[in-house]
């Protein structure tokens, strides 16, 4: 199958069609691609977006691991520890 295009302005100016013929060629027309194209960018966008994400959070070198909890347990224990100290002060009140 073959994909024909056509100046539909440019034949109906030159005499070529009428322009209930370019109106009826127009609804045999393809749907613009656009929209899809629009999608494909921002999926890709996504997924790289995902995976930098993914890149930056493992361990690596540079990671502190000196300390003898993970990053994780530190993060669960300063949590713990704040949660503490507000009931401990909001105990007082």
């Amino acid at each position: 199958m073959h994909t024909i295009r056509l100046d539909l302005e440019s034949l109906v100016q030159d005499g070529k069609i009428s322009p209930e013929e370019a109106i009826c060629l127009e609804g045999f027309a393809q749907p613009s691609q656009k929209g899809g194209l629009l999608i494909n960018l921002l999926l890709i966008f996504g997924a790289i977006s995902v995976a930098a994400g993914t890149i930056a959070l493992l361990p690596n070198a540079a990671t502190d691991w000196s300390s003898p909890l993970s990053p994780l347990a530190e993060l669960k224990h300063c949590a713990e520890l704040t949660l503490m100290h507000r009931l401990r002060f909001s105990a007082q009140d």
